[in-house]
């Protein structure tokens, strides 16, 4: 009997948490431009010589999505040349990325995130930043 109780008390509440997060629904995305640093090495470090440059644009892909919360990332060719550019096993230990959530054209509610190469001169004190004014 008491097994029945509790299990019908947690039924109940996970019921409950359900509606609440139902009613709360999903938050609404919208455009937003940030600028980050990406630790590229955390990612490449044991990794074969052959698979660094395609695992760093994967990683950069993969950090993208979490942050921006979108499905489709595209990189930018600036980007994608800077990873390459000491060849394939000599990647940057760090990049610093424009990262750009932009609406689909003829989609509502529909979003991309552009990830573009921002040039530094170093890395110290530089911090996650959201972008106002976009100078593309």
């Amino acid at each position: 009997e008491a097994r029945k109780e509790a299990r019908k008390a947690r039924t109940e509440a996970k019921a409950a948490a359900a509606a609440k997060n139902e009613k709360k629904g999903a938050k609404e995305l919208a455009p937003v431009t940030r600028e980050m640093t990406i630790f590229l090495h955390r990612f490449l470090h044991k990794e074969s010589f052959k698979k660094r440059a395609p695992k760093a644009i994967k990683a950069i892909r993969f950090i993208a999505k979490n942050a921006m919360k979108t499905s489709d990332v595209r990189l930018d060719m600036g980007l994608n040349q800077f990873i390459w550019n000491q060849g394939i096993r000599s990647v940057a230990h760090r990049v610093r990325v424009r990262m750009a959530r932009m609406p689909v054209e003829g989609e509502e509610n529909k979003f991309y995130t552009l990830v573009s190469y921002v040039p530094v001169s170093s890395f110290k004190g530089l911090t996650t930043k959201v972008v106002e004014n976009e100078e593309n």
